[in-house]
């Protein structure tokens, strides 16, 4: 199965922020055991979209992740096609919760669709991919 048919199928039935918690988890254990070799790794970085980062289950599940894991810099990759869709007042949510918790926000994909610089202004991204 492609990763783009799991993708849309997820989406399809509501399984995004499932899928997306799943893969913070995931992520974080794989890291932990690529430190035992190489302990300087600090950094994850992990593709969502905006809905995902303002999703209670998604959220809750980060914060977790971030007191477990004090020492690693969680990255949330935002989908530019996600950016462009997502109302100012998300927008603003999505800033306000990134800045509260310590986490950093890059935008992924930029200029692989129509490209709105807009979005490097409304939200307060670190980097773009």
């Amino acid at each position: 199965m492609s990763v783009s048919f799991i993708l849309h199928e997820c989406r399809r039935l509501g399984l995004m922020n499932q899928l997306a918690t799943t893969m913070l988890t995931r992520a974080l254990e794989d890291l932990g055991r690529f430190r035992l070799v190489a302990p300087e790794l600090t950094t994850l970085n992990i593709n969502i979209n905006v809905e995902q980062l303002l999703s209670r289950r998604f959220t809750q599940a980060l914060l977790v992740a971030l007191e477990r894991n004090p020492d690693v810099t969680i990255v949330l990759e935002l989908n530019e096609s996600s950016l462009r869709s997502a109302s100012e007042e998300v927008a603003q949510e999505a800033a306000r919760f990134a800045a509260e918790h310590g986490v950093s926000l890059a935008i992924d994909d930029l200029g692989t669709a129509y490209s709105e610089l807009a979005a490097l202004v409304r939200f307060p991204v670190r980097s773009v991919k």
